[in-house]
């Protein structure tokens, strides 16, 4: 999980989760997950959640 020590594991499944939310195959209550990363020791998997959370923002419908 975002939690595990391993940071291997960390990153496969922040990979994975991206991945499936991006191609819209999960449910959006999942986007809240990628926060979970704020607090890790590693900087490539902050910044991979962040450049997920931008992106996920850009193609977010514009409110009217």
């Amino acid at each position: 999980t975002i939690q595990d020590p391993c940071y291997q594991v960390r990153m496969t499944f922040v990979n994975k989760l991206i991945g499936l939310l991006t191609s819209r195959r999960l449910p959006n209550a999942y986007n809240v997950i990628p926060f979970l990363s704020i607090h890790d020791p590693e900087a490539d998997v902050i910044s991979l959640n962040k450049a997920y959370v931008t992106h996920a923002l850009r193609s977010m419908p514009k409110r009217e």
